[in-house]
């Protein structure tokens, strides 16, 4: 038979693992792993740039792959270019926002402009992105040559 612990020594044990406890968890730092360096590492595929090809853009639900073959490509350095003329750079604010600022190489002087992005996906082989205009969400579904 056991003897009862006295009520004293009962309620020291309690708040001492009690203080334990909100000591250990507020001196521990939580890491969740850098996810922007991964996002950059699939954006631009570090050494060798990935080279985008879009491959449908939807909109309202309904695909239109009349722009498919496009291609892009973002470089290390915050520069990117595509096969239709266009150059720039880019910025990965957060793990789900991505802004690129383009201006056309065709045309002299022209200006640059902004296109603010949501990521959707973003993978070794899988880009998704989106926009909305006019309450209209538009997605643009790129794939990679790796």
């Amino acid at each position: 038979m056991q003897k009862p612990l006295p009520p004293g020594l009962s309620r020291a044990i309690v708040c001492l693992l009690v203080t334990l406890v909100m000591f250990t968890s507020c001196t521990k730092e939580y890491h969740p792993g850098d996810y922007l360096a991964n996002y950059y590492a699939y954006l631009t595929g570090d050494s060798v740039p990935t080279l985008w090809t879009l491959r449908s853009v939807e909109t309202n639900q309904v695909t239109d792959t009349s722009y498919k073959g496009t291609q892009k490509q973002y470089f290390s350095d915050g520069s990117l270019s595509d096969n239709l003329g266009y150059k720039g750079y880019w910025v990965m604010v957060s793990r789900d926002s991505l802004i690129e600022s383009v201006h056309s190489c065709l045309v002299e002087n022209a200006p640059y402009y902004s296109n603010h992005y949501h990521i959707d996906h973003i993978g070794p082989q899988r880009l998704e992105l989106s926009y909305t205009i006019a309450s209209q969400k538009i997605r643009l579904i790129y794939a990679s040559d790796k």
